[in-house]
């Protein structure tokens, strides 16, 4: 187990330290003018076109009870409660609660989540693996973004917010995808199939314009926020005890199957996903504390999820 995550994670500190080393090199004359080039192509391209091939795999598993659907939007709105309540007493946080709820929400589940889970419950499971992964992100791309500009310090507009957020692909994938399913098998393979180039294309950029945001603001990042310590222990702590508390009342309910369960406790220990760098890079909100969260997270999960996933998966059984 540990070496199968040292490998999943390995190639992505590769990719973010040759960004930061094309920044000590100089191969970029204006660095933050290619971190902008590089993100707006990796939040308008890459990832919508990976969230929508994702939605549209004719491999994903449709569960008929609606459970497992209620359940991910129950997580959802706890996380979200929570991270607003925890915020309130805190000024320093208070500012950056919609950062917070972005880092939460979103995991890494599509890049990390989806092989460790095929790995530990075996390719029976992948239809509702990818099923998780897609709710998943569709919530986080729908919540992430809305209470990163509603909490933002800017005060904007609900109707200033809602017009931003229609103007971002991502988060129109997730429905073009699903409507795309509704077509037959081969028009969807052949739709999907030539650009899954693009898509694959995705998180290799993000990470490289991750590296180069890393070189070019060094000084500020090695000054650790100490938001990003609630950050990291509401992703990697709290998210899975959300996980594991509403997982074990609706299987006990029998609103969900063991086996769901298992899904989506194991998706639940991911890091943060890195698409979150990229939105907040876009949307200018904390951009630091993302850079922050996803490296440090990516990090302890190289030494937690070997330990912490069979653990956790045992509780089902």
């Amino acid at each position: 187990m540990f070496l199968m995550v040292t490998q999943k994670i390995t190639p992505l500190l590769l990719v973010i330290g040759l960004g930061y080393l094309a920044g000590g090199l100089r191969v970029f004359p204006r660095p933050d003018d290619a971190i902008d080039t590089l993100n707006r192509y990796a939040l308008y391209f890459g990832f919508p076109l990976l969230i929508f091939q994702g939605f549209c795999n004719p491999k994903m598993t449709l569960p008929e009870r609606p459970g497992f659907y209620l359940f991910h939007l129950l997580v959802a709105a706890v996380l979200v409660v929570g991270v607003g309540l925890v915020t309130q007493g805190s000024r320093s946080l208070h500012k950056v609660r919609g950062s917070l709820v972005l880092g939460t929400l979103f995991g890494n589940v599509a890049y990390l989540g989806i092989p460790i889970g095929l790995q530990l419950l075996g390719p029976q499971q992948e239809g509702l693996l990818l099923l998780s992964v897609s709710l998943q992100v569709f919530l986080a791309m729908l919540l992430g973004p809305l209470f990163l500009l509603l909490w933002s310090p800017q005060q904007r507009s609900v109707r200033s917010v809602g017009s931003t957020l229609l103007k971002q692909p991502l988060l129109w994938a997730p429905v073009l995808g699903f409507t795309a399913r509704l077509l037959p098998t081969t028009w969807t393979f052949a739709l999907v199939k030539p650009l899954s180039f693009f898509a694959s294309s995705a998180a290799p950029v993000a990470l490289f314009l991750l590296g180069l945001h890393i070189w070019v603001h060094q000084a500020q990042l090695r000054r650790l926020q100490g938001s990003v310590f609630v950050l990291l222990l509401s992703k990697l702590l709290v998210v899975p005890g959300v996980f594991v508390g509403l997982g074990w009342w609706f299987v006990s309910q029998g609103w969900m199957t063991p086996n769901e369960w298992q899904v989506t406790l194991c998706l639940s220990l991911m890091p943060t996903a890195i698409t979150t760098f990229s939105i907040a890079r876009d949307f200018r909100q904390n951009e630091g504390l993302m850079a922050q969260a996803i490296l440090l997270s990516t990090l302890l999960s190289l030494l937690l999820l070997p330990f912490a996933t069979p653990w956790f998966l045992r509780l089902t059984n």
